[in-house]
């Protein structure tokens, strides 16, 4: 298993409050990036892991198929102008 996400809680030294980050794993262009409410920035390896994680998610290893599909979403999504998505809403009455 390898940590793809974390999330960060770092904590104001004047008060009790605090604030979340959350860092996650780009799977198409493996480079990290820090979520940071609207600011997105792409951060280096050891920046993420020299922080204290508030929660960890990892990803497990997959079956040959799984890769597969995996690699070709990746494919897709490399070329966007060949992507179509379609999002359907039920309309609740």
């Amino acid at each position: 298993m390898t940590v793809c996400s974390t999330v960060y809680h770092s904590v104001q030294a004047a008060s009790l409050d605090g604030h979340y980050v959350a860092y996650c794993l780009n799977d198409v262009d493996k480079n990290w990036y820090e979520y940071d409410d609207s600011h997105v920035t792409r951060v280096s390896e050891p920046e993420v892991m020299s922080k204290e994680a508030y929660v960890l998610f990892y990803r497990k290893k997959t079956s040959d198929k799984t890769e597969q599909i995996r690699e070709h979403v990746k494919e897709l999504m490399r070329k966007p102008e060949r992507v179509c998505i379609t999002v359907l809403v039920p309309v609740h009455q």
